[in-house]
């Protein structure tokens, strides 16, 4: 778990996350250990009209994405962000229930609950250091 001591990351370490879950409390708690760790979290959505929107309107360098939202696939979510060269990482509390189309199906999926230090290992492996 996340030790919340920690004063954060170096500068270049530091990323821009979104995220976007249809359930409050999980999307809440992500934001706090995301920026506990030193990353910014400029803006969570619940919808995936939401969603949308802060992808096109929101610099980010990550983002972390609910498979499910209330019924509705996030996968337009997901290709506007990888139009966009943004990587993001799927999280879900159906298992492997909830199938991706091809193309998205190499993200990677976290099961929920996530340990903390895995979703924080896996945006590190998605966005690189900054030069």
């Amino acid at each position: 778990m996340t030790d919340p001591t920690r004063t954060g990351l170096a500068p270049a370490d530091r990323r821009r996350i979104i995220i976007v879950d249809d359930n409050y409390a999980v999307a809440d708690g992500l934001k706090w250990a995301l920026e506990v760790d030193g990353h910014e979290v400029p803006a969570m959505a619940s919808t995936i009209e939401d969603a949308l929107t802060l992808v096109a309107e929101t610099q980010c360098d990550v983002a972390i994405l609910d498979l499910d939202l209330s019924g509705e696939s996030i996968e337009p979510v997901a290709r506007a962000l990888r139009a966009r060269s943004i990587p993001f990482m799927f999280i879900t509390g159906f298992g492997d229930v909830v199938e991706l189309a091809a193309d998205l199906s190499q993200a990677p999926r976290l099961e929920k609950p996530a340990d903390p230090d895995e979703i924080l290992a896996t945006i590190a492996a998605l966005s690189p250091t900054r030069k």
